[in-house]
């Protein structure tokens, strides 16, 4: 079968599989590409959510807010 998903979801069980978080069975695989978004692993299983959306953050009127610290008085 083939099965079609979001990069992040895609990358999570890659790394689940094959990568840095193999055996580990709960953890979150953040992505920065089209949006931002996370793969999420709990129990070994990946976390899809009600409406199969879950970690994915970007695109959803989300935003991200720089500071500049510096005190230029």
């Amino acid at each position: 079968p083939v099965v079609v998903d979001n990069d992040a979801n895609v990358a999570a069980l890659g790394e689940q599989f094959f990568g840095k978080a193999k055996g580990i069975d709960t953890f979150v695989y953040m992505t920065v590409s089209t949006g931002i978004g996370a793969g999420i692993v709990v129990h070994g299983r990946l976390v899809r959510g009600a409406s199969a959306s879950a970690g994915e953050v970007g695109g959803r009127g989300a935003a991200i807010y720089a500071s500049n610290t510096t005190d230029t008085n």
